[in-house]
């Protein structure tokens, strides 16, 4: 009996086997077109600043050089001109922001939306002090943005690492060109549960550029909740945009 379970075991091995001698001794299969693959353009976006911090912007194409693997690749694309920009404006509602600092907030907010960006530009508001929220969605629309910014009232703690990873399925669903955020604080993450880790994670998933205004307070404070533009600045700096620091009034 163990001798004829054997055999009967053996039959579809043997069955497989012969079936791939048969598929073997096929002749090669050949596309009647041959199959072509390749890599995509890869964009690059580039913000050069001098020794002093200022933007510089009349370079040639001559003046940029790419590199991958340490292989010197050719650039087939090249241009200067401003391009759409989808924002996300991201601002801090923690107790420290409660009074003539909310009010400077909302309106630098308002005039820099809708009287320095350009009119093709679109935008986004998110609130955050120990748990981030969108105002809004995309828009346009100066009412809506100004109904949203009269209605933030400052309290709890800073969470800006949550904030600019909860931003990124946003900035994702953007229609235009280029995504960007804008963080404008005045304390230290104090409330996140996400890390510098997860935010650098989030943002190379990314092709975002994140620029910040610090605001450094005028009065004393504890050292763990005051602005910490070295940890913004390392924020910004890897997604290729800055950090500037502003004294607002008491």
């Amino acid at each position: 009996l163990m001798i004829a379970w054997a055999m009967r075991a053996c039959w579809p091995i043997f069955g497989v086997v012969a079936a791939s001698a048969t598929l073997a001794a096929q002749p090669p299969f050949r596309a009647e077109r041959p199959f072509r693959t390749g890599i995509e353009v890869t964009s690059i976006t580039a913000t050069v600043t001098d020794g002093e911090g200022h933007l510089v912007v009349d370079l040639p194409r001559e003046a940029f050089e790419v590199f991958e693997d340490g292989d010197r690749q050719p650039i087939t694309q090249f241009t200067r001109e401003r391009v759409p920009v989808g924002l996300g404006v991201l601002l801090d509602i923690s107790d420290s922001m409660f009074g003539r600092r909310i009010e400077d907030a909302r309106t630098a907010v308002d005039r820099f939306l809708f009287d320095l960006l350009d009119p093709a530009d679109e935008f986004f508001l998110m609130a955050f002090n120990h748990k981030p929220r969108a105002m809004t969605g995309w828009t346009r629309v100066q009412t809506e943005v100004q109904r949203a910014l009269a209605g933030l009232p400052p309290s709890g703690g800073t969470a800006i690492y949550d904030a600019i990873v909860e931003s990124m399925p946003l900035i994702e669903v953007r229609t235009r060109t280029r995504g960007a955020l804008l963080v404008i604080s005045d304390g230290a993450d104090t409330a996140s549960t996400a890390g510098l880790r997860e935010v650098r994670a989030a943002l190379l998933r990314s092709d975002v550029f994140i620029y910040a205004i610090a605001i450094d307070s005028p009065e004393r404070q504890p050292i763990n909740t005051r602005v910490n533009a070295e940890a913004l600045r390392e924020i910004t700096g890897e997604s290729g945009g800055r950090t500037e620091i502003s004294a607002l009034r008491s």
